[in-house]
């Protein structure tokens, strides 16, 4: 009996120590198992985390780029536009500041700028033609191609003034003649300007008006046609008012040794708001028809062929 107790506590004794160890063993297993799932949880957190780092850094390289392209097209605008107004603004003065190599410079930097635009923006609004026209007469179109390039940056999605616009309600975009209208820019004369501020009148430098094609008589719409048809095969929806010149890098005895249409720019004498538009173009014509006579007669005198008639043989 004695001996049945002995086995059956060294039986309990042995079944303890093995639900001890047993339970050592699990909870070590346990223990690895917890252990092991957080340093995956803690794995997962720092790849995560790095994943969002570099989601971050990515980003901000992007944003950088574009905020860098942003700045190139900006500048490129910038550039295309300051050019064109330089050019714009020197042919509207009385006494010109820009001569020479100045001038061939400025036209040179405007076309490279322009070539560079004319990647980006392809036909739109009709540039390709207009670059055509400025490169071939740069002092009669800067004017028209510096407001098309203010029309196509105010259109660029990837400028940041195209971003604002969106924004309000409605957008703004700049005033563009209708069908059948022409928009004229004119100068008002420095002199005549100083003498009415004498008077206590202040007047503009330069002045702009539209008049539908139907609106002008057949001796405006004739002379204008004679100026502008045969580059254009219209007259023109921009037009910078203008008075026949001497061409003095023709032959004199060629039939174009006087512009028809020249960077000699009509200074009125008069407030031009104070004037119906059909009668300032009125005004201009008359004086564009005395210019043109007063040269054809000088070359009649000189004996050099007028404009439009072919040389004597």
């Amino acid at each position: 009996m004695e001996l049945d107790n002995t086995l059956k506590g060294v039986l309990i004794g042995g079944l303890i120590t093995l639900a001890i160890t047993l339970l050592g063993i699990l909870g070590n297993f346990i223990t690895h198992r917890l252990n092991a799932n957080k340093e995956e949880q803690q794995w997962k957190r720092q790849q995560e985390a790095e994943r969002e780092k570099l989601k971050r850094e990515d980003e901000i390289a992007k944003e950088v780029k574009l905020e860098a392209r942003k700045e190139q097209i900006s500048t490129l605008y910038q550039n295309c536009i300051h050019y064109l107004s330089l050019l714009t603004a020197e042919d509207a003065e009385d006494t010109p500041t820009l001569a020479g190599d100045k001038r061939a410079l400025a036209i040179e930097e405007a076309q490279k700028w322009l070539a560079l635009l004319a990647l980006r923006v392809g036909d739109k609004l009709d540039f390709d033609n207009d670059l055509g026209r400025f490169t071939a007469h740069p002092n009669r179109y800067a004017g028209s191609l510096r407001q098309t390039v203010i029309e196509l940056a105010a259109q660029d999605e990837e400028l940041p003034l195209h971003a604002i616009q969106k924004q309000k309600t409605p957008v703004l975009q700049p005033d563009r003649p209708k069908e059948g209208e022409t928009q004229f820019q004119m100068s008002v004369d420095k002199a005549f300007r100083k003498e009415q501020l004498v008077e206590g009148i202040e007047l503009p430098s330069s002045y702009s008006f539209t008049l539908n094609i139907k609106d002008m008589t057949n001796e405006q719409r004739q002379v204008l046609a004679d100026i502008y048809f045969d580059s254009n095969q219209r007259i023109p929806s921009l037009v910078r008012l203008v008075l026949p010149v001497i061409n003095p890098h023709a032959n004199p005895q060629s039939p174009n040794h006087i512009y028809l249409s020249g960077n000699k720019y009509w200074s009125a004498r008069f407030d031009p708001k104070a004037v119906e538009s059909k009668e300032i173009l009125e005004r201009w014509r008359v004086e564009y028809v005395q210019e043109l006579d007063r040269l054809k007669q000088v070359a009649e005198a000189a004996k050099l062929p007028a404009p439009n008639e072919p040389p004597q043989p």
